[in-house]
């Protein structure tokens, strides 16, 4: 890894910055958090003080209704003296009311309670008549400005009711002064508790106040003048707001209403929540400073700008203190970067960010030395890998003195090293290449081992061979291939091979793709027997493509060997040849054999007799007119599971036969163990048949081979002469160009419709 202070710091202040981004968008939500729940606190709270001031006015209103049921049960018409011991008894048990009066229904005062005299009616700085906001009609009792009594040095509230009879006609109106600071004592004790809200009651009827605030200055001029500012809000303006309820509606439906005002008494801005009592035409408002959410979240707030400060200064010194270790290794991750560990040479990615560089001069060029040690891995499996280490590192040691700084050493991976060298002169090349074989190859004595490597070395030449690194190595690799076909010697690369490399490159890439698009086809070499007559096929598979032209069918069979490939290519060529020979016989209405080489891996895959079958079952071919040949060259080791698999397939009536016998001298263990029904001579010995020197090994192994019963075929009859003699050897039939090449299926139909397959009397002329 590479670091870069630079990219440190610009992390550093992207951290920072995105951290105060998070305060500040946290702070914002705890202030929006804050307010919401703050104005929904206090809806929730005003519509409690509502409903409990509301609760508290009924009570006494239920009290005037049984005062004013008591009296007419005890006297009516009215005694004065009945009527005022009635009031004075509920006033003793009623502390919070100051006195009782009774009126006629116009207005005249009948009695009061004992402790108010007639004196005492001017006794307020405000009078009012009794029937003053009272309609006869009304049912609910009333509430008057509240005043501030003199005499009593209390603040009252009076309230008044109109009595009636069984049969609803006003008899009476009943009067009471209630004592604010105990009524709503309640109310003002919520004040105090908390000095940040304020509650206020004031009349609908006239905006005069009902009650104020004891921390507001109870200036007297507060109760007797109505509020210059309403505590609701412009009411065309809320109109606007609620085109779908109007101001009456909303009031008559005690629905709590919020809203932000400036104060009556100051420029601050209050966050307002009213809920009107439509019974007594009453507003309960409680109003909080609009600011107070900021100020409850501010002190959160600024505990998390101390804690962002304190993070950010410690983030700052691990930031330096990082930047710093970083600058100080820097130099080492490099170094370990672009050398390997064990060696302390340059490794593959230092000559990779090299590339530019060394190319960049044409002119001057350079040698590419790829040096290779074989079986090395059999050190660590003699040894240990202790061993293999300290082996490879003395062979760095050797590398850098050999050298001596002139050329670059690159250790490639495990036991390829790399040398890039300015030498391009051929003599001075290879005296560098055998001076490096000599003195690498020499014993390494490692922990009292005596160790001894094999290696090689292929050389390439920028910008002769290649124009950049990976195809240089390439060439390199080729020229090494080449060296150790000689072992312990170098190589300089020759484009010939490079070329037969890369046509072997393009046939392994070509290969995956053939079989889709059906490039490879079916050609058919008859098998003669004596007598001339067409006995049997060989299925040959050829490949021919676009680009690369006719390919050598053992070239691509080995290829397809290698890329695994060879099982899907061996059933079509299974399934075609059945198809083709199929109709063959039917045409020619003939017995004809047909035989194919199946490769031992193809042959030992665990489902090949599964598909096999399936395709003889498919094609409807007879497998008893079906041979398959497996080459001579057999894993002994694997005999019993072959001998197996032989034999199934014999029981379903499928013949065995033995390719390229007398190539590999076959045992006699091989021909006993396995289940063979025919031997097909490889056409090397076919070749030497017609020599003077007697063939006694293969004449012996021919006359086994009678003896057990196996059919012999012979492959590669060029002349008759071979013929001759292979027939004299014993040879059932024959298969090469004397008789025809491979043919394709309709080609085929007409070779065998020459003659008439077993009514010919005379041997076939095609070999005569």
């Amino acid at each position: 890894m590479k670091y870069n202070n630079k990219n440190i710091w610009t992390l550093f202040f992207l951290i920072t910055l995105l951290t105060f981004a998070v305060t500040a968008f946290t702070g914002y939500s705890h202030w929006r958090n804050a307010k919401n729940n703050l104005a929904y606190s206090q809806e929730n709270l005003t519509q409690v003080l509502a409903n409990s001031s509301f609760t508290v006015i009924r009570q006494y209103e239920n009290l005037i209704d049984l005062i004013g049921h008591s009296i007419l049960d005890r006297s009516e018409p009215f005694s004065a003296s009945v009527v005022q011991q009635t009031l004075d008894h509920y006033l003793e048990f009623n502390p919070s009311i100051a006195a009782f009066s009774l009126y006629d229904p116009q207005g005249e005062l009948l009695t009061s309670s004992s402790n108010l005299q007639r004196s005492d009616e001017g006794s307020g700085n405000y009078e009012a008549k009794i029937t003053d906001n009272l309609p006869p009609s009304t049912d609910s009792m009333r509430l008057d400005r509240s005043y501030f009594n003199y005499k009593l040095q209390k603040l009252i509230i009076p309230v008044k009711k109109i009595i009636r009879d069984r049969s609803g006609v006003a008899v009476a109106i009943i009067s009471a002064s209630l004592k604010e600071e105990l009524v709503f004592d309640f109310l003002q004790q919520q004040n105090m508790q908390n000095k940040d809200q304020q509650i206020w009651l004031y009349r609908g009827l006239d905006n005069f106040l009902q009650l104020v605030p004891r921390s507001i200055n109870r200036n007297l001029e507060l109760y007797k003048t109505p509020l210059k500012l309403p505590l609701l809000p412009n009411l065309k303006e809320f109109d606007n707001k609620n085109p779908d309820s109007s101001f009456s509606q909303l009031k008559h439906s005690q629905q709590v209403i919020s809203y932000v005002q400036q104060s009556s008494f100051d420029d601050k801005n209050l966050l307002t929540t009213s809920q009107f009592i439509p019974r007594y035409n009453l507003w309960v408002t409680l109003q909080t400073p609009a600011d107070l959410a900021l100020q409850l979240s501010l002190s959160s707030f600024f505990n998390c700008l101390v804690f962002l400060l304190v993070f950010i200064s410690l983030l700052y010194c691990l930031f330096r203190s990082f930047a710093n270790h970083c600058a100080n290794t820097e130099q080492k991750m490099h170094f370990q970067a672009d050398h390997d560990q064990l060696t302390q040479l340059y490794n593959k990615i230092y000559l990779s960010n090299k590339e530019r560089e060394l190319l960049s001069n044409k002119a001057s060029g350079f040698s590419y030395l790829f040096i290779d040690f074989d079986h090395f891995k059999t050190i660590n499996e003699n040894y240990n890998y202790h061993i293999g280490d300290s082996t490879l590192y003395e062979i760095a040691s050797r590398l850098k003195l050999l050298c001596a700084n002139k050329e670059l050493i690159i250790r490639y991976s495990g036991n390829e090293f790399i040398i890039i060298s300015r030498v391009l002169e051929a003599d001075k090349l290879q005296l560098l290449a055998e001076y490096l074989l000599q003195w690498l190859a020499k014993p390494y004595q490692i922990d009292a081992q005596n160790i001894v490597v094999d290696l090689n070395i292929g050389i390439a030449q920028y910008p002769r061979d290649a124009d950049n690194l990976d195809d240089l190595r390439a060439c390199a690799k080729l020229a090494l291939h080449e060296a150790k076909s000689r072992r312990n010697s170098h190589c300089v690369y020759n484009p010939v091979s490079h070329s037969k490399y890369r046509r072997r490159n393009a046939i392994r890439q070509q290969i995956k793709t053939a079989l889709y698009n059906r490039e490879f086809t079916v050609l058919y070499q008859p098998q003669i027997n004596n007598c001339g007559e067409v006995y049997g096929v060989e299925a040959l598979t050829r490949w021919h493509n676009d680009s690369l032209g006719e390919i050598d069918s053992q070239q691509f069979i080995r290829i397809a060997e290698e890329t695994g490939l060879i099982y899907d290519l061996g059933l079509f060529v299974l399934r075609q040849s059945m198809i083709d020979l199929k109709k063959v016989q039917q045409k020619l209405n003939l017995p004809i054999r047909l035989s194919l080489n199946i490769s031992l891996k193809q042959f030992t895959h665990p489902s090949f007799y599964q598909d096999l079958m399936k395709i003889v079952q498919q094609c409807q071919f007879n497998p008893r007119q079906l041979t398959l040949e497996l080459t001579e060259r057999l894993n002994v080791e694997n005999l019993t599971a072959l001998a197996k698999l032989m034999a199934a397939l014999k029981a379903e009536g499928l013949a065995i036969s033995l390719d390229n016998f007398g190539a590999g001298f076959s045992n006699l263990k091989l021909l006993n163990s396995l289940p063979i029904d025919e031997l097909k001579l490889d056409r090397t010995f076919v070749d030497k048949i017609v020599d003077q020197q007697p063939i006694i090994i293969i004449d012996n192994m021919l006359n086994f081979s009678k003896k057990l019963q196996f059919s012999i075929v012979a492959q590669g009859v060029e002349t008759p002469l071979q013929k001759e003699k292979l027939s004299d050897w014993g040879c059932d039939l024959f298969q090469g160009h004397l008789f025809a090449a491979a043919m394709a299926r309709d080609e085929l139909i007409k070779f065998i419709g020459q003659g008439k397959i077993g009514e010919q009397q005379e041997p076939m002329v095609l070999y005569f």
